[in-house]
């Protein structure tokens, strides 16, 4: 567990503490569950809107909607979800539909959308 000096929580507090409100993509993989559990102890709850998406690609994908949206309940976290409506084949229209679904959520709460360093912005 890191400690309230690591430099894990530093990164986590200064990239996304000073925002507003922030919308954390949290995909249920090992880097964005601990983004997340890093974002729940230095940003406060009501600045804070996990989202997670479904792209529909079989069993794997719903068990993770289902783990992100537990560990956020279990730490009083809104978490806002959705599922693909369509077949996605591309990998361009998997991250289409999941931006799509991010920018919708954060407008909805009047936020910006922050991810972990292994996700690219578009």
């Amino acid at each position: 567990m890191a400690t309230s000096d690591s430099p894990i929580l530093h990164a986590v507090r200064s990239t996304l503490g000073g925002q507003p409100r922030v919308v954390l993509a949290v995909s249920g993989g090992l880097d964005s569950m601990s983004l997340l559990d890093a974002a729940s102890r230095v940003v406060d709850s009501n600045k804070l809107v996990i989202a997670t998406f479904d792209h529909g690609t079989g069993k794997a994908a719903r068990e993770a909607v289902c783990l992100v949206q537990s560990r956020a309940a279990s730490l009083g976290l809104v978490c806002e979800s959705a599922r693909a409506n369509e077949r996605l084949r591309s990998e361009a229209e998997l991250r289409r539909a999941r931006w799509d679904f991010l920018r919708r959520v954060a407008l909805r709460f009047g936020a910006v959308v922050g991810f972990s360093p292994g996700h690219a912005a578009c």
